[in-house]
């Protein structure tokens, strides 16, 4: 096994073991947190594409951010709602597993690969600019797209557990105030 699909495994056997505590802690399958990822992903290339008029991020951005931003916004809320629908399938099914419907290659592993590979050089990036001058918040989350898309495969690769009751719900419901047996006293 070479270097980079250690390097895979390892990710999605991390991301595995995140979702699976998260789902049985609060309930929300591994579908829930790709599309926070997905969510963040998308806030960046609007930060980008508002940048061209508003100019407030250090690096500078072309029209071609503003154009590529419609397809892209296309693109982001089919794979949201595809992460709804997975959700909402996996929840009100009963069985072990449910098939994934979606994500193309997105879940492959040579996708992965890819994806982590261009991850991991634009971090460097980021991690030199920002050894280079103060970058804001703003710029950083402008910047890091492609590791909220790598983020994103790894969790929507990843197998959720069977639907069941939450430890957080568990919780809950212990602190539910119960009605006091009324007693049977006859007068």
């Amino acid at each position: 096994m070479q270097t980079v699909e250690r390097i895979d495994a390892f990710m999605l056997a991390q991301c595995t073991r995140v979702a699976h505590w998260l789902q049985r802690t609060t309930g929300r399958t591994t579908y829930s947190i790709a599309k926070c990822f997905l969510s963040l992903a998308m806030l960046s290339d609007i930060i980008r594409a508002l940048n061209y008029w508003g100019h407030f991020l250090v690096m500078g951005y072309s029209l071609l951010s503003v154009i590529t931003i419609i397809p892209m916004t296309g693109v982001f809320l089919l794979y949201s709602y595809l992460c709804d629908k997975s959700d909402a399938d996996l929840l009100s099914s009963q069985l072990a597993s449910v098939k994934k419907p979606f994500f193309l290659a997105l879940g492959e592993p040579k996708f992965r690969i890819i994806q982590l590979a261009v991850s991991i050089s634009e971090n460097l990036v980021i991690l030199h600019i920002l050894t280079l001058s103060r970058m804001p918040i703003l710029d950083i989350i402008a910047e890091s797209w492609v590791t909220y898309m790598m983020l994103f495969c790894y969790f929507a690769s990843v197998d959720p557990l069977p639907p069941g009751i939450s430890k957080l719900h568990e919780w809950l419901e212990s602190l539910k105030i119960k009605k006091p047996v009324e007693a049977g006293i006859e007068s």
